[in-house]
């Protein structure tokens, strides 16, 4: 109920982070960033191109080759 109080929580427990669990904070972080600029908005999704989003596989190489199917035919 209080915001500086869950501030100050917040802060304390950031600091409790050793290397490792920090490192993947970021990366998380990275990756939210990353989705809401690509407006993934479900998942799972991968992006190409940082245009393009394949939804519903988790098979890059099968991702990649839908991708290819598609830009191929609408590359005219």
């Amino acid at each position: 109920g209080d915001p500086q109080q869950a501030r100050r929580t917040a802060i304390k427990n950031l600091k409790l982070l050793g290397t490792a669990e920090r490192e993947q904070l970021l990366k998380s972080a990275d990756a939210l960033v990353l989705a809401w600029r690509y407006e993934v908005n479900r998942h799972p999704a991968i992006v190409f191109d940082g245009r393009y989003v394949v939804y519903g596989l988790t098979d890059l190489d099968e991702a990649y080759a839908l991708y290819r199917k598609w830009h191929e035919a609408n590359d005219s």
